[in-house]
């Protein structure tokens, strides 16, 4: 990611990807297009098992915990997007898959948001797509496979905790002003849930 180089007013000037400069509102949108487009590629666990995710720590910084917490209790109260069941507080995780043909070896991560069940069936399902399809490439089809089922059970052991995880609290930190327009209207809740 970029960083500002000179504080314009309001807005910082931005270098953008193809080396122009960007002033004002725009340098603003692109930083936080950069922000979003790092959400998803920085969060993984580390050797303890929980999530880190040094990129998005400007989200802790705008937002009070207190009211990160507040607005993650009202999203975890919605039902499953999966199976609309409301016994199991939503949380969010990554699933990674991996599948290889000779010299292609696509891998993908994939940010679920569910209940705890239907996040170990995709965890499985994610397992067992990568273990069957993903060892047929060269060179990266052993090494991408063996990635993605590292990851996949490590963020199924975060499935169960009882209150959200960093993912979680990142995903409702990036729409946290659409969850605010919504907080009288469940069915927009749940849209924003369905189309994580």
């Amino acid at each position: 990611m970029k960083t500002p180089v000179v504080e314009d007013n309001k807005y910082p000037v931005q270098i953008s990807d193809e080396n122009k400069i960007v002033k004002g509102k725009d340098a603003a949108d692109h930083v936080n297009k950069e922000r979003e487009l790092n959400f998803g590629q920085t969060a993984t666990p580390n050797k303890n098992n929980s999530i880190t995710n040094k990129n998005l720590s400007f989200l802790k910084s705008d937002i009070e915990d207190k009211d990160l917490d507040t607005y993650c209790e009202i999203l975890r109260s919605c039902p499953c997007p999966v199976c609309n069941s409301v016994t199991n507080k939503i949380n969010a995780s990554l699933t990674a898959t991996t599948v290889s043909f000779l010299l292609f070896t696509d891998y993908k991560k994939t940010l679920k948001i569910a209940c705890p069940n239907c996040l170990n069936k995709m965890h499985d399902e994610a397992m067992i797509k990568s273990s069957l399809l993903g060892w047929w490439g060269l060179p990266w089809g052993f090494i991408k496979t063996l990635e993605a089922l590292v990851l996949n059970y490590k963020m199924k052991l975060l499935t169960t905790t009882p209150e959200p995880n960093e993912l979680f609290k990142n995903f409702v930190a990036i729409r946290i002003d659409k969850i605010k327009a919504n907080l009288n209207n469940s069915e927009g809740l749940k849209t924003i849930i369905r189309f994580s």
